[in-house]
């Protein structure tokens, strides 16, 4: 009867914790992003702490760098955007153009063309017009980049919060097992840590050397 009791409340304690996880979702990956970005920035930090210079300003330093790539890498795909963009609108009048004088010669009558087609620049002007479900898609669309620069940016202070206060976030967490576990838990603990920042370094700079 006992292990039956233990095997319900095992589940029902599983379960209980999954609906929290999802519930307090947003909650939980801001925890785990700002750990592990933590976790990759805390072996760069201790060598510039190392070259004596304050970890809070080297923390600033990385977050200055981070900030100028993504930037550079936002700035240069908008201008990818604006090209692409620019071409395809020259082509599709280049090519509306063509289709206009083709069917001109085929039906001989240049004057009718005209009245019934729109040219060039009116198919241009009414590519360019927004209506309103354009509207609310880019507003949307702003919305969205809105809410993912506060996360990025609150992600960016939890950080500062942990490769700041790491130590005392270690002794806290270590003091709620017993004695006999803290030495092995806290090597876990690192082991984790550095595997979790390494691959995070190591996915950022395959990245950057693709692009």
């Amino acid at each position: 009867m006992k292990h039956l009791f233990r095997i319900v409340m095992t589940i029902g304690l599983t379960l209980l914790g999954l609906a929290l996880a999802w519930q307090f979702r947003p909650t939980l990956i801001l925890f785990i992003s700002s750990l592990s970005l933590a976790a990759a920035l805390r072996p760069l930090v201790a060598r510039l702490e190392q070259r004596d210079i304050k970890r809070s300003n080297a923390i600033l330093l990385f977050y200055a760098a981070m900030l100028l790539i993504i930037g550079g890498l936002i700035t240069v795909y908008v201008l990818y955007l604006q090209r692409t963009g620019e071409i395809s609108l020259a082509r599709t009048v280049e090519g509306y153009d063509r289709q206009i004088a083709l069917i001109e010669r085929l039906s001989g009558n240049e004057e009718m063309v005209r009245n019934a087609l729109p040219n060039s620049v009116e198919l241009v002007n009414a590519l360019l017009s927004l209506d309103t479900r354009a509207q609310e898609t880019i507003l949307g669309f702003t919305g969205s980049i809105a809410s993912n620069a506060i996360f990025f940016l609150a992600v960016l202070a939890l950080t500062f919060y942990w490769l700041t206060e790491i130590t005392h976030f270690e002794r806290l967490l270590l003091s709620l097992l017993p004695i006999g576990g803290r030495l092995k838990a806290h090597s876990i603990w690192l082991q984790v840590e550095g595997a979790v920042g390494a691959y995070i370094r190591t996915t950022v700079a395959l990245s950057l050397i693709h692009i």
